[in-house]
């Protein structure tokens, strides 16, 4: 699982992206049915400041903190206990704790000590948080909880989705069914397309990604030719299934 899954062109973003606008001439990329990403139903939404992905359990950062000061945000989070509470719904996840991504503080006062914030979703609690970090007095100030599971990707998360999608036989066979029903000759490899993976939280309150975390799973062949297809990965199950079955 993990060859086919290392060989894959991934292109995931850790803003909030909800559908890729790649059109192709007399094709339409229209998604089969309607979603949304933050707070504006149907249409892109990318926050550039998370756009860098790194293979590492942190994907992404803004600009202002260096490698070193990163590395420290995310060492003195994790060190970090979360609230007891949080353990009634304790469950054992492979994902574990993840780093979703980190930023500077900005500030207003140029003496001001140099701030991180770092969000933090973890899959054992279901649970997501914000840490502020002083990074000169190697300390964190404050910890809040987040009332959202909508928070960008990191790669960990994108990896984990694709390998589901890779050992999914039925969705690659369905996928393959596509590509022959438009005269095409169908991929052998899942490492043939590109991938682009993207938080999903859905219109609809009772769906079950409106309280867990989703990964949509868009699907482009070597002509830039959307899938209608659109796997879909529910993370915090470790299920996938399909978009337009909903």
């Amino acid at each position: 699982m993990m060859e086919s899954m290392t060989k894959i062109r991934l292109h995931g973003t850790a803003g909030y992206v909800l559908k890729t606008c790649r059109s192709n001439p007399g094709r339409s990329t229209e998604p089969p049915e309607r979603h949304r990403c933050a707070n504006s139903p149907c249409k892109v939404v990318l926050f550039f400041h998370f756009a860098m992905a790194l293979c590492s359990p942190v994907a992404s950062y803004a600009g202002g903190l260096d490698a070193a000061e990163q590395q420290l945000a995310e060492t003195l989070s994790n060190q970090v206990l979360w609230p007891t509470e949080s353990e009634q719904k304790l469950v054992s996840h492979p994902l574990g704790t993840q780093t979703l991504f980190i930023e500077s503080q900005e500030s207003k006062k140029r003496d001001q000590e140099r701030k991180a914030r770092v969000y933090q979703y973890d899959y054992n609690r279901q649970a997501a948080r914000l840490l502020v970090i002083e990074l000169d007095k190697q300390t964190v100030t404050r910890t809040s909880a987040i009332d959202s599971v909508h928070l960008p990707l990191n790669q960990t998360e994108i990896d984990f989705a694709i390998a589901m999608l890779a050992d999914n036989a039925l969705i690659i066979e369905q996928l393959r069914a596509e590509q022959s029903n438009r005269g095409v000759h169908p991929f052998d490899f899942l490492s043939e397309l590109d991938v682009k993976a993207s938080i999903f939280e859905p219109l609809d309150s009772n769906h079950p990604c409106a309280i867990a975390r989703c990964a949509l799973l868009s699907l482009f062949d070597a002509s830039s030719t959307v899938f209608s297809i659109e796997p879909i990965a529910f993370l915090n199950s470790q299920q996938i299934g399909l978009l337009q079955q909903r």
